[in-house]
């Protein structure tokens, strides 16, 4: 899976709304099209060409991800490697864990794919 599928899936699990073209305020036809998660599509603000960069920003983890886990526990392996332990209370699975990277961000991206397509089967 690469980085930008990665990152569009998990908008979509956190409540982005996506649509393939919106017409802004002048009414100009913009293709492909992230509305962030408390906007109505019927609202004119807060909307992106692409979903945030999860892969690559912690920041936007943070904002947007992190919120829906109740405990976050990272490993380090060698202070290179990480990997998060995601857990919530309503899930009878967790912890679950993502996969060892070199990048935090995604390290926690794909222990949080991993649990959105663990709690949706």
């Amino acid at each position: 899976m690469t980085d930008n599928e990665l990152n569009e899936r998990l908008a979509k699990a956190v409540g982005f709304t996506h649509l393939p073209y919106r017409k802004d305020a002048k009414g100009k036809v913009n293709d492909n099209c992230w509305i962030e998660p408390w906007y109505s599509t019927q609202m004119l603000g807060h909307w992106s060409f692409n979903p945030p960069d999860f892969t690559s920003s912690m920041d936007a983890c943070i904002k947007w991800i992190w919120p829906h886990f109740w405990i976050i526990e990272m490993d380090t392996v060698d202070g290179i490697f990480y990997r998060f332990k995601l857990s919530h209370p309503e899930n009878p699975n967790s912890p679950i864990a993502g996969k060892l990277t070199e990048n935090p961000a995604t390290a926690f991206c794909l222990a949080a794919i991993k649990y959105f397509e663990e709690v949706s089967k």
